[in-house]
């Protein structure tokens, strides 16, 4: 789940200004070898990321984001000079599982839920 220049999880989402990228980054590394989930919700509480369905970092002043019409690119984008700590590889290093988006942010348990059913599969 970590690059190879930075073992957090970091997620991006564009915010109403169409410029400037938002981020959020784990406070803790997850290049264990092990699986792990990662949930990012964005709400009028902010945005939020889940890593193992636990509140790992938030951004709450990023509560919207840039309205786009386009495609989700899961494991690969750009990555410009715009990002904090930009890493020089662009693209995931690990292994992904399942991806999903939703139309609503899930709510805390929810996350832990789908977490703890993880663990049984």
């Amino acid at each position: 789940m970590a690059s190879r220049e930075h073992s957090r999880r970091r997620t991006s989402l564009l915010e109403a200004t169409p410029v400037s990228p938002k981020t959020v980054i784990s406070p803790k590394a997850y290049n264990d070898g092990s699986w792990h989930q990662a949930i990012v919700t964005l709400s009028t509480n902010g945005m939020i990321l889940y890593i193992d369905g636990q509140n790992a970092a938030a951004d709450p002043a990023t509560t919207t984001a840039r309205n786009y019409q386009g495609y989700w690119k899961i494991g690969d984008d750009r990555i410009n000079t715009e990002w904090r700590s930009a890493p020089a590889n662009k693209f995931f290093n690990g292994s992904l599982r399942f991806a999903a988006v939703y139309n609503s942010a899930l709510a805390p348990t929810q996350i832990s839920n789908r977490y703890a059913a993880g663990l049984n599969n």
